[in-house]
Formats: C-alpha cells, structure tokens, sequence
C-alpha cells in the first residue's frame, strides 16, 4: 500500500489573486478616498474612529471603490499563527494584544495628539502603515501556492506602489525580502518556527537568499552588538544562550554572503554587487565573530557543524582579499556606517521612524527606507539624519529592561571603529590558529 505525504494546505484564496485585489488599492485612488472620506466634515478624533473601524475590520468602502479583505486576513492570519508567528500582534510581555500593530500606532497617536487639527498626511501615513503590515502578511504565504520566487517579487513590487505618488510618500522597506524581516522580529514563544522558516528560505533561489542574507546580517548585527551591553553584560556566552534561534539565521546570512562573495572573486567580478555583500558580510561577522570563527562551535550553532567548517574553510581561503576589501568600510565619521546603528528589534526602529512622520510630517531630510540605516551611505540622502532622530526618539521613550530603563535604539559612530577592530582583530587571531594548524599538520 503506497502513502501518501501529507496533504497541502488548500489557500483561501490564490497568492496572485490576492495580490491584484490589493493592487488594485495601492496603485489607484482608494487610499486617498478613505483618507478624504474619514476627514470630510469630521475632527481628528472623528477622522482617526472612522481609519480605526476599517482597520480593525480590514474593510474599506469609499465613493471611489472599495475594498474587502476580512476573510483574507483572518484566514491567512491563522495559518501564519498556526505556523508560529503572529506579524499583526505586538507582545506585551505576558500575552499578545489582539488588536493589530497598526490599530496599536492610530491609538497611540489619538491619545497624544488626537487634540490636534485634522491632518491629512498623519492619516495617509496611518493608513499606509496598515498597508505594510498586510503584506508583511502576504511575505510569510509565498510558499503556499505558485512559484515562491516570483511571490516575493510580486511584493516587492507591491511595496513600490505603497510607498509611491498615491500614498503617504513615508519610506519603509525596499523590498519584501526585508518585510520578511520586519514580520518575522517580533517576540515569539515557538521557538522551533523559525527553524521551520529557515528551511522554507533554503527552498528559495539564489538570488532572493542573497538578499535576505544581505538584509539579515546587517539586521542581526544590529541586534546583538545592541544586546550584549545592555542584556548580557558583556557576556557572549550568555548571548548565545538566549538567542539560539538567531544564530542559525545568522550562519545563513554570512554563509550565503561569503559563497557569492566567493563566486565573484572567481569569476573576476567587482562593482557595486560586489561591495554591498562585503559591507553585509562585516555587518554580519561583527555580530559575534568568536561565534562563527572560533573552535570549538558555541552550542547554538551546534547542530550547524558541518555547516560552520565548510564557512571556516572558505573564509581562509578567501580572508586575505575580504581583508583589503573590509578596509573601505572602516568607520571614519566623515561617512555614516551601519556598524554604529543598534535596536533591539526592526520593528522597534519603524515604530519611531512612523511616530515621528506622523507628529512632524516626512521631512525629506530623514525620509530614507530602513534599508538606508543598513548600508553605507547609499541612500540619496544620508541616514545620519534619521539615526539621530531615531535615537533621540529612544532616548525620550525608554523601555524598562533588566531593572533600568533603556532606549531601544542607539547610534555612535565612536562605538563603530572599535567594532570594526574587534572583528578584524579576532580574523587575525583565527588566521593565525589556522597557520599554526597548517605548520603543524606538515
């Protein structure tokens, strides 16, 4: 008698066909009929009711058309609990709040300045950061049906049309690959699910591993240079302890990074491609370089063996260029660098980058995506403007974390030089470990 596998998972409805419905919204005028229809005749605390009912019942009807997608975002919704993660909940510490992040922000920003004259910008940023949770959403269904690869490219697409003429004009993400990201930061108690995440991610094609592995290893970086200090101490043994489920992301990331790093130094290839997989390998070695250079493995990277040898192996090989070409990237602070962003979770850096447009408007000078505060002075305008908002928003609006209270978000450029030398410092102990290995074995 043969077996069959277990049986697939039936969508709701077709990712395409969710997809142009909610298209349809973004690149025609439906966000702006909701905005002017909520404002029309009303005062602020009216307008922000009117936003919060079609929020909460993921339903919006205007004059210009309208849009329904209740029975889409509960079921997709349940199956994404069901897989282990909640991307619409935030975690309050004991329980997760039921009403959505993006509900979370309108009644946050009700309180504090619902007393205000009715702004049209503050409720399109509003109605476009509930926008972006839903495709943070659709980001965790591209495996459900269709070509998964081209799942994510219809999103990122989607995202253009979000952050285009029609909406708010607040940057947030570049690209889905980084939504992901930003879906997937919350606190979750499975544990195991982003195990199971990570297979799915090794099922997709190079090119999309390498952008997540481009974005995670700048993002992981963040965290837990963020983390060590504040959490554990100083303590990396006690790092790992309590982000076991990190650290195999972060094998992922720098082990995906380093291959294509490995291609292109074959193959001859230099240029722009080139330079932002070397930036994002750094990014990602600093986050622990003893972790992933060192011997014996840490115990959360203990499964990972094999897999940590093989990176071990190709990064001697590869060291002595990857060396010259980190150099470029040595913190000088006349260029803002990544290495001197930390947060605690990227979502906790678009909450401030979201409050602060809606209580001073998108000031062009900061408007930059959360990708710009990854990379190295790329974006059109410096990132050093936001960073140095986001961090002043931190500091006024600590959280209380291990007795005393903390900003989430922290940005010092003095700090950045001393981490780029305390990773090429441990390159060099691990290059010499490896030499006396290879004298001795002769």
């Amino acid at each position: 008698m043969v077996q069959s596998g277990p049986k697939r998972r039936k969508p709701f409805l077709a990712f395409d066909d969710a997809c142009d419905r909610v298209h349809a919204a973004l690149a025609g005028p439906l966000r702006g009929a909701v905005v002017d229809e909520a404002l029309a005749g009303r005062s602020l605390p009216e307008a922000l009711r009117s936003l919060r009912r079609s929020m909460v019942t993921h339903t919006f009807r205007t004059s210009a058309g309208s849009l329904l997608l209740d029975g889409l975002v509960r079921r997709w919704d349940e199956r994404t609990r069901q897989d282990g993660f909640h991307v619409l909940q935030e975690w309050d510490g004991r329980r997760f709040i039921e009403d959505p992040i993006p509900v979370l922000m309108l009644d946050f920003f009700a309180r504090a300045h619902g007393n205000q004259p009715a702004i049209r910008q503050s409720c399109a940023v509003l109605i476009d950061y509930y926008f972006l949770y839903v495709l943070a959403l659709f980001v965790m269904r591209v495996w459900d049906d269709g070509d998964r690869d081209r799942n994510l490219d219809r999103l990122t697409g989607l995202l253009a049309h979000l952050q285009g003429a029609r909406g708010s004009g607040l940057a947030f993400v570049d690209d889905a690959e980084t939504l992901l990201w930003i879906a997937i930061s919350h606190y979750e108690p499975d544990d195991h699910a982003y195990a199971r995440l990570l297979e799915k991610v090794k099922t997709l094609n190079d090119a999309h591993q390498a952008r997540l592995a481009r974005v995670g290893a700048a993002v992981l970086g963040c965290h837990l240079r963020w983390g060590l200090p504040v959490y554990y101490g100083q303590d990396p043994g006690r790092m790992r302890g309590d982000n076991v489920s990190d650290y195999p992301w972060l094998l992922f990331s720098v082990d995906v990074l380093l291959r294509a790093y490995a291609k292109m130094r074959l193959a001859g290839m230099h240029g722009h491609d080139r330079e932002r997989i070397v930036e994002a390998l750094l990014g990602g070695l600093t986050a622990d370089p003893r972790a992933l250079l060192d011997v014996p493995p840490p115990a959360s990277l203990a499964a990972f063996t094999n897999e940590l040898a093989a990176f071990r192996q190709l990064f001697g090989e590869c060291r002595e260029d990857l060396l010259l070409e980190f150099e470029p990237h040595r913190p000088t602070g006349d260029v803002y660098s990544p290495l001197a962003f930390h947060f605690n979770f990227p979502h906790n850096v678009l909450i401030p980058m979201v409050t602060l447009a809606l209580i001073e408007g998108c000031d062009p000078e900061r408007n930059v995506s959360f990708n710009a505060l990854l990379e190295r002075g790329r974006a059109e305008r410096s990132p050093a403007t936001l960073a140095r908002a986001l961090m002043m928003y931190a500091a006024r609006n600590p959280e209380r974390r291990g007795g005393r209270e903390t900003p989430m978000i922290t940005w010092d450029p003095a700090a950045a030089g001393l981490t780029f030398n305390r990773t090429l410092a441990v390159i060099a102990e691990a290059a010499g470990r490896d030499g006396s290995a290879e004298n001795g074995s002769e």
